[in-house]
């Protein structure tokens, strides 16, 4: 049987089977855990490192993609600042009692968010100079096709010449 095992509060844990797409797994998690509706959440493993079942590319593939059959999880809540760019911070939703929440864990935690900081900067970077390319692109499409308009007229124009010199024959 395919399920994981989440854990959060103080010392609770839900079973969820992850075979199902991944917005409405997390959509489960947040009605079973007593989490708020709007709330941000993702899982990480007991090491700390997230699972980004959030990631808008995963939410209509399954769950057990990205999940290990009878794995045990940690609810986070997910806290973005008002800076701009925003930081992403993950907050357990796990007591400190027990056991999973070492220094490791944290440290873990708050390094995943700043690495998905920079991938999002790189990332908007890269579209920025896409955006760039795109409309070079499109400026030199349309300048060529002017210039063919352009020649098209003045052969027309040489025809027209042509056809009425031929017709004062």
């Amino acid at each position: 049987m395919v399920y994981v095992t989440v854990r959060y509060g103080e010392s609770q844990q839900e079973i969820f089977n992850p075979c199902c797409r991944t917005s409405l797994l997390l959509k489960n998690i947040r009605s079973r855990c007593n989490c708020d509706n709007y709330a941000d959440i993702e899982l990480s493993d007991e090491a700390g490192n997230v699972k980004n079942l959030r990631d808008p590319g995963h939410q209509q593939r399954y769950a057990s993609d990205f999940l290990e059959e009878r794995e045990t999880l940690v609810l986070l809540t997910v806290e973005k600042s008002h800076s701009d760019p925003p930081l992403i911070m993950y907050k357990p939703l796990l007591q400190a009692g027990d056991g999973v929440l070492s220094e490791e864990f944290l440290a873990r935690l708050a390094l995943k968010g700043t690495e998905i900081q920079k991938k999002r900067i790189r990332s908007s970077k890269r579209r920025d100079t896409s955006a760039n390319v795109t409309e070079q692109k499109d400026v030199t499409s349309r300048q060529v096709s002017r210039e063919k308009n352009v020649d098209k007229t003045k052969s027309s124009s040489k025809s027209d010449k042509r056809n009425s010199a031929r017709s004062k024959r």
